[in-house]
């Protein structure tokens, strides 16, 4: 019983610290950018924005895959500059459809964020 109780209090205090933006573990996630596409759904262009917290993020890769996993258009490298970068896809010659947008961020230090968002394709 008392182990049980003391397993209730350890999971109700890392819950509060969660809650209370005081998570016991750090890591690249702290500071992951933010990621928007737009406009959704998309016809022809899809618009890539990513702002990044801090500098540490040097490289961007997006990908475009299906329900099934398959790359529907060429992945996109670029090389980050700035705080701010933007770039479009086109999906014109895409089926339309439901798909999957992964963005992957990579630090120097080789950590990365990887980003998933659905996109529809009319």
């Amino acid at each position: 019983m008392k182990k049980l109780l003391l397993s209730i209090l350890v999971i109700l205090t890392f819950s509060a610290a969660a809650l209370a933006g005081n998570t016991p573990v750090s890591g690249p996630g702290d500071k992951a950018p933010i990621i928007k596409s737009f406009p959704n759904p998309v016809t022809s262009e899809l618009t890539v924005e990513i702002q990044l917290v801090s500098t540490n993020y040097t490289k961007v890769e997006v990908k475009i895959v299906n329900l099934l996993g398959q790359e529907m258009v060429p992945t996109v490298k670029e090389d980050l500059n700035g705080l701010t970068s933007s770039f479009k896809i086109d999906l014109r010659d895409m089926p339309n459809g439901f798909y999957f947008m992964e963005v992957t961020t990579t630090a120097a230090d080789g950590t990365s964020y990887t980003h998933s968002k659905k996109i529809t394709k009319n």
